[in-house]
């Protein structure tokens, strides 16, 4: 049966008629219109953003790359929404822009979406240590990269550090944002990058 004569069919056997089919409309209008708002206000309660920013010779670099990854791992681990918008500048002058923005699906997913443009910044201090025997730096091609995150997981800092092999750090473990990094993940569950 075609699917544009049900309701006819439905108006002919005397299960509706007009006025119930109107009531029916409207209702399910309110619904969609329900769950629109709902959803507007999830997307509008992401107003928690962080905006940090490090150089090379910072003296508080680490203390505010600390601040930065636990201000990820406590939204993440309650599955709250916010953006961390983060400038660094390497020590040979390169800047780099990282914009991460945790959102939490309607079917309840939390997924990490990084974006990272780095490029030459002329105005930039640059260490002098950085500096080869030529004297001049070399100027970088800008770049951008991004990616989904769908696993953000804490690790141990151990030497030898390589990400992939870092032990996992329990959850519920309470731990300094000094002493550990953040692991993320795609869908796939490979290794993206850490933190």
């Amino acid at each position: 049966m075609p699917v544009e004569d049900i309701p006819v069919l439905v108006f002919a056997k005397g299960y509706f008629d007009e006025r119930h089919f109107v009531r029916l409309l409207c209702m399910f209008s309110i619904l969609v219109g329900f769950q629109s708002l709902r959803l507007s206000a999830q997307q509008s309660e992401c107003k928690d953003v962080l905006r940090t920013e490090w150089r090379s010779l910072d003296k508080r670099r680490s203390e505010k790359v600390a601040g930065a990854r636990e201000f990820l791992w406590s939204h993440w681990s309650q599955k709250k929404c916010t953006e961390l918008l983060l400038t660094a500048w390497s020590k040979e002058g390169m800047r780099s822009d990282s914009h991460y923005k945790i959102e939490v699906t309607p079917s309840n997913v939390t997924i990490l979406m990084g974006t990272i443009a780095r490029r030459d910044d002329p105005a930039a201090e640059v260490d002098a240590l950085a500096v080869p025997a030529t004297g001049h730096v070399r100027n970088s091609e800008p770049e951008t990269s991004s990616y989904e995150v769908y696993t953000i997981e804490r690790i141990e800092v151990k030497v030898p550090f390589i990400v992939e092999k870092a032990r996992r750090i329990p959850d519920n473990k309470i731990v300094s944002p000094s002493k550990y990094r953040l692991r993320f993940r795609g869908k796939d569950d490979k290794v993206i990058t850490d933190f």
